[in-house]
């Protein structure tokens, strides 16, 4: 996960909820900002988290088009979402113990399920771990390419491109 980009992007959300009325007349700004959340979290393999982004920017923009019965609960619920990705960006916890809302216009439900992200091994991950893992991953990214780039300059493979 791109941390820093999500934590500015988180803090941003935030307050453009805290100082948005029920009306929500920025929610083009802010729907956009749920937007870049879902990408962020679809390419951390972290697909519920992604979904609820999903679910929060289609909340906004029926708000912005007027189309939520209790404008209030609405934001109320988007504060919470706001109020998870925060604990799930700082602290790369887990879906279910991120503290998401109950879906306003469902119930006793959240936006999404929790699902098993595809791809993910069938086992208990520390989140703390796998999210400094993740983080370097640029990091290791750019110096194999360097030194990728630096074995052609010099040369160094064999026949058929061995090293």
């Amino acid at each position: 996960m791109k941390t820093r980009d999500a934590r500015e992007l988180n803090e941003i959300l935030a307050g453009y909820l805290d100082s948005a009325d029920p009306s929500i007349e920025n929610h083009g700004e802010i729907a956009g900002i749920f937007s870049e959340m879902q990408e962020i979290f679809a390419g951390s393999r972290r697909r519920a988290d992604a979904e609820v982004a999903i679910s929060a920017q289609e909340l906004v923009k029926r708000l912005g088009d007027r189309k939520i019965e209790d404008p209030e609960a609405a934001m109320r619920w988007l504060k919470g979402v706001s109020a998870a990705f925060g604990r799930v960006i700082s602290d790369g916890i887990a879906f279910e113990k991120a503290g998401y809302p109950e879906d306003p216009v469902e119930p006793g439900g959240t936006a999404v399920a929790p699902d098993d992200s595809p791809g993910l091994p069938d086992m208990e991950i520390d989140d703390a771990i796998y999210l400094e893992f993740y983080q370097r991953q640029g990091e290791n990214l750019q110096t194999f390419d360097t030194d990728l780039l630096a074995l052609e300059a010099e040369e160094l493979f064999g026949p058929n491109g061995s090293l």
